[in-house]
């Protein structure tokens, strides 16, 4: 079984999350919550977490600072970062700490249980952080024209979403969706929203 930290400035949210995620089934045992950087920290000092979820912008300790602090010291936690700004330099200094997830808020339940899950897989397999599956590109060539069909507010945040995905994914693989291989742009936006790295 499996422990997560869920760290948010925004009380409300971390105790909906604590509530409306089915944990046991996903093969989590214990929740615990942080609202703040500094909090975050001495839970991770305290308690033997697997799975850190994080907001990225919070006072005194942001959730990128609190991500890098925790890969320095523990390389074995896996990061997921539920953000309500999909800023590209957010998403990129993300990546670059080997995330497992980029979510903008609001997000559903079943966004949220799916990175959840693929953390425990990721756990689960024994896999290093630096070995994301490379799935991601293909389902992000799959979503991403699928997305195009919806309200234009729904499908560019499935787009972000997905585009962080496959960036990691791609990142790893040497190429990203658009063929472009790795290093052929830095950090350059395509046109479908998902980005070379």
């Amino acid at each position: 079984m499996f422990q997560v930290l869920l760290v948010d400035d925004h009380a409300h949210l971390v105790d909906s999350l604590v509530k409306s995620i089915p944990w046991e089934s996903l093969g989590i045992s214990q929740v615990h919550t942080a609202y703040s950087g500094p909090a975050a920290l001495e839970v991770l000092d305290t308690y033997p977490v697997d799975i850190l979820v994080t907001d990225i912008r919070m006072p005194g300790l942001s959730g990128l600072e609190l991500i890098r602090r925790v890969m320095q010291a523990r390389k074995r936690i896996k990061c997921i970062v539920m953000s309500g700004y999909a800023d590209f330099e957010y998403a990129r200094q993300a990546l670059q700490f080997d995330t497992v997830d980029y979510i903008l808020k609001p997000a559903e339940d079943e966004e949220i249980v799916a990175s959840l899950r693929k953390a425990t897989e990721l756990i689960h397999g024994g896999m290093g952080g630096d070995q994301l599956p490379t799935a991601g590109v293909d389902r992000a060539k799959r979503e991403l024209p699928q997305a195009e069909g919806r309200t234009a507010g729904r499908a560019a945040d499935r787009r972000r979403h997905v585009s962080v995905c496959a960036g990691a994914a791609a990142r790893i693989a040497g190429a990203c969706v658009c063929g472009r291989r790795r290093g052929a742009a830095r950090a350059a936006a395509s046109g479908r929203g998902v980005f070379c790295l």
